[in-house]
């Protein structure tokens, strides 16, 4: 058994270091994740709490990945369902809630260059996004970013490439890349 199931293992049978060890290994990663789809650092801190209650209740027969991609395949859809949730009740699309720009976000993103490369990833269409913050805060596979997102390997392939060039330029014409 890969070490990091064997850690989740352990936190579900209830030893407390287990718990804080994927506390401290994962959710910086989790928020950063939701807060990219939501938006909102309130919002990523309660997903990120709630993927590792969801991952704590699942069945252990998934263990063929990393706990990373399977951490990061909950936060993910866990955001969606957010955001859809928020769309419909809500509809304050482009509006940032008071205090987001001063909060824990600091602490989720700690250099001023992820923060810009953060933004970045936000800019760009749905679909680019989805890619590069499943393979690069979730931590998904090629295979598994297919699979979660009903694509094509190969189209999962090319979407990360192209993410990539676009955040790569935005970086560029933002003067953080020569």
């Amino acid at each position: 058994m890969n070490p990091d199931w064997e850690i989740l293992r352990r936190a579900r049978d209830g030893d407390p270091s287990s718990w804080r060890e994927l506390l401290y290994a994962y959710q910086p990663r989790l928020k950063a994740l939701a807060y990219l789809i939501t938006g909102s650092v309130a919002t990523a801190d309660d997903i990120a709490q709630e993927t590792m209650f969801k991952a704590i209740r699942a069945p252990m027969s998934h263990q063929m990945g990393t706990l990373d991609g399977f951490l990061g395949t909950i936060a993910f859809r866990l955001a969606v369902k957010e955001t859809q949730y928020q769309k419909k009740s809500v509809g304050l699309d482009g509006i940032d809630p008071p205090g987001d720009t001063n909060s824990p976000l600091d602490s989720i993103i700690k250099n001023e260059q992820e923060y810009i490369l953060a933004r970045a990833i936000k800019e760009l269409d749905r679909e680019h996004s989805e890619v590069l913050i499943l393979r690069f805060y979730g931590n998904l596979s090629y295979d598994e970013i297919a699979r979660e997102l009903g694509i094509p390997v190969g189209t999962a392939k090319s979407r990360v490439f192209y993410a990539v060039k676009a955040c790569r330029q935005k970086l560029i014409d933002k003067g953080i890349l020569e």
